[in-house]
Formats: C-alpha cells, sequence, structure tokens
C-alpha cells in the first residue's frame, strides 16, 4: 500500500470514525436506547449521512495525500495547493464531513441537543477557516490560493467551471 493510501485511510478513520465513536460512548450514559439502530427513519437518515461523511473524509484525505504530499492534519499539511477530488467542487471538504458526522450522531440519537451542536459549529467553523486558515494559505501559496479562492466556493459544492481549476494542477 502507497504512503497516500495509508495517510488518507489513516486521516479518514481518525477524523471521522473515532471522533463519532467517542462522540457516542460519551453520551451513551443519557440516553436509553442504543444508537445503532435499524429500526427507524432518522437513523437510517443517521446511517447514510455518516456514510456519506467518511466518504467525503475518505476521498478529501485521499487528495491531500496523492497530490499535496500531506494530509488533513495541522502537523501534516500538504506541500502544494490541492484543486482535485472533492476540492474541485468545493474548498473545505473536510469540515463539511465534520459538520455531517456530527448531524449523523443527531439523527441517530433523534436528538436535538446534536442538532443544536452541529448548528453551532458550523458559524464556530467558518470564523475559523475565516479567520485562520484561509490566510495561511493564501500565505504559503499565494496567487494560486486566491484564483482557487476566485474559482471554488467555500461551502456550497458547486460543479467545476473548468476541467483543470488551476494551471499547476494539471497532470
Amino acid at each position: 500500500m502507497r504512503i497516500p493510501a495509508i495517510k488518507s485511510k489513516l486521516g479518514a478513520v481518525i477524523l471521522i470514525g473515532v471522533a463519532v465513536l467517542t462522540v457516542y460512548w460519551l453520551v451513551m450514559p443519557f440516553y436509553e436506547r442504543w444508537p445503532f439502530s435499524w429500526s427507524g427513519a432518522w437513523q437510517w437518515l443517521g446511517w447514510l449521512v455518516a456514510l456519506g461523511a467518511m466518504l467525503l473524509m475518505e476521498s478529501a484525505e485521499w487528495a491531500l495525500a496523492a497530490r499535496g504530499q500531506g494530509s488533513g492534519f495541522p502537523f501534516d499539511p500538504p506541500r502544494q495547493l490541492v484543486a482535485r477530488g472533492p476540492y474541485r467542487w468545493v474548498r473545505n471538504p473536510i469540515y463539511l464531513a465534520a459538520f455531517a458526522s456530527i448531524l449523523s450522531v443527531a439523527f441517530f440519537l433523534e436528538s436535538l441537543e446534536f442538532l443544536l451542536l452541529a448548528l453551532i459549529f458550523l458559524p464556530a467553523m467558518h470564523l475559523y477557516v475565516v479567520l485562520v486558515e484561509e490566510p495561511r494559505l493564501e500565505q504559503r501559496f499565494g496567487e494560486s490560493y486566491r484564483e482557487y479562492k476566485r474559482l471554488v466556493p467555500r461551502w456550497i459544492p458547486r460543479r467545476p467551471r473548468t476541467p483543470d481549476i488551476l494551471e499547476g494542477e494539471k497532470e
């Protein structure tokens, strides 16, 4: 198995899997029934959202590892700007996957508290991205990141405008 594959698998498992499972075990004492149920529509929706979050996270981590020679972890940032995979559609797929993970817990548990947590997470995530992450990326990648920001939306995915978003990303 190549290093990008290992990094992407590790990133997806750690960032989504462990985080979601930890939340389940932390809140389980406060709930009377086991959340892993196949019985209701909300649980099915929770499974679908969790699966989508995991696939999005895996795809984003793979792109960071294969194209950027890094990962989504702060201690291993990408060395190159990545505008492939889900990064062609939206600038922050990892954050969207994290939001979807919290939302999946709300659906699993049919919990208004977790729905509220997901809604609180949105502005906090937005502020972090705008005030911390984007300035760092702009400083690191310069004009190519500014062009990427111009072409790719921050939060709401949109079909890519061109086959190759950035000249440096052409194969």
